[in-house]
């Protein structure tokens, strides 16, 4: 459960980002967007797999 509220915590942050640079009127505000919302995007995959991993780990111990 605290990893799910850190990964939705991760894609706030690449929200207000977002939002903070449009209003800024910053030029090459799509290309930082894009950037930082793929690497944070990367770590929810990896974040997700583990928890995945976790799950089954757990489940073969039952």
């Amino acid at each position: 459960m605290k990893l799910t509220n850190f990964c939705d915590a991760l894609v706030s942050i690449v929200l207000t980002q977002s939002a903070l640079l449009v209003m800024k009127g910053i030029e090459r505000a799509s290309y930082y967007d894009g950037i930082f919302g793929v690497l944070v995007g990367i770590v929810v995959i990896i974040i997700g797999v583990i928890c995945i991993f976790r799950s089954v780990k757990s489940n073969q111990g039952v």
